[in-house]
């Protein structure tokens, strides 16, 4: 029975300590603890050499007492099973993964903290892509921002770009400057500042009748005609203003004839904001889109265009770099009035024997 006792207080007392621990170092409740006495041989051993009674000379019977000191009680705890309530390794290892995400745009691992996700697509990718992906877009003139997915038509929210390039404020000031520019030529009486480096907007409601306007900027103060939108001309009209400010770069020299030495890559106006237009590769196709207003236009003759623009009598061709002349138009629907009916006769002839007779699949 002592001996009984002597174990059970042992084992107690190495569960407290076993507690103590769990709690300090986890702050979990104790409950998630559980014990599993499994003893070992040798202590099973023990066990019965102490339960068997030891014959002494005297014919005696003693009960060997045995008392657990702090080194067996220490010992003792090898015979406690602690298992712990808590995630494996493994479940770790797996926890850890799911907070690893791959970037659609550069293919490459990150934690889910350096990725921003879109409002209007919900799309995510990496903040390293976004800001190249955006920095790209704004620097080149590009406002109308779309998710960067192939088949995602979304634009992207100007608070989500706000946010992505909150460390390059240049970057936004040019980005919302675009986007003012882009409201303000959505405004048909929206005239811009002919000074150089100005470019200051005035929006000249009425002044139809009094075209004199004057820019408000501070320190410029221009003032500039509402129809030609160049330097005011008291007392002429636009059309003798310009054939003016022509004569006298001619006598200066400064005239630089467009027939002799006109540039490679000439700058050209939206037909619908007047924004300049720089076409960079002279050979390339002559559908031209403006990256202010979206505006699609004819680079050869600068008016608004529909997709059917290329097949009319206009003398402009998609790929070219001048129209054609009034005769080449002539011969071209001619040519199309007489050999559409020939190549019409001729599919005919062919496809509707074929249809009647059968053609083997």
């Amino acid at each position: 029975a002592l001996k009984a006792n002597a174990s059970s207080s042992g084992n107690e007392s190495v569960r407290r300590r076993v507690l103590n621990i769990f709690r300090l170092t986890t702050g979990r409740p104790p409950s998630s603890v559980r014990f599993t006495h499994q003893p070992d041989k040798n202590s099973r051993k023990q066990q019965q050499n102490l339960s068997t009674p030891t014959m002494h000379d005297n014919g005696s019977i003693a009960s060997s007492l045995t008392f657990m000191k702090d080194e067996s009680v220490a010992a003792s705890a090898n015979e406690h099973i602690i298992n712990i309530i808590t995630p494996t390794t493994n479940q770790l290892d797996d926890n850890s993964c799911n907070n690893i995400e791959t970037c659609v745009l550069c293919c490459q691992e990150y934690p889910l903290e350096e990725f921003e996700r879109l409002t209007l697509c919900s799309h995510s990718y990496c903040r390293t892509c976004l800001k190249s992906y955006l920095r790209l877009e704004i620097t080149e003139g590009r406002v109308s921002l779309s998710c960067p997915h192939n088949e995602c038509p979304e634009r992207i929210h100007p608070c989500d770009i706000s946010r992505i390039l909150e460390k390059h404020p240049d970057i936004i000031s040019k980005y919302e400057q675009f986007m003012v520019r882009r409201v303000l030529q959505s405004i048909t009486d929206t005239r811009w500042c002919p000074a150089p480096d100005c470019g200051f907007a005035v929006i000249a409601s009425g002044y139809a009748s009094c075209p004199e306007i004057q820019c408000l900027r501070p320190g410029c103060n221009t003032s500039f005609c509402y129809h030609c939108k160049a330097i005011w001309h008291p007392n002429k009209t636009c059309e003798d203003a310009a054939k003016e400010k022509i004569s006298s770069k001619i006598r200066s020299g400064s005239f630089i004839s467009l027939t002799s030495a006109q540039p490679k890559d000439e700058i050209k106006q939206c037909p619908r904001c007047q924004a300049s237009i720089l076409k960079m590769d002279d050979g390339s196709c002559n559908h031209m889109t403006c990256p202010i207003c979206e505006a699609e236009f004819c680079w050869l003759c600068g008016r608004e265009i529909s997709d059917l623009h290329y097949l009319s009598p206009s003398g402009c061709t998609f790929w070219g770099k001048k129209q054609w002349s009034r005769k080449k138009v002539i011969l071209w629907q001619v040519a199309t009035l007489i050999g559409a009916p020939v190549i019409i006769a001729l599919i005919a002839g062919v496809a509707v024997p074929g249809v009647i007779i059968g053609v083997p699949v």
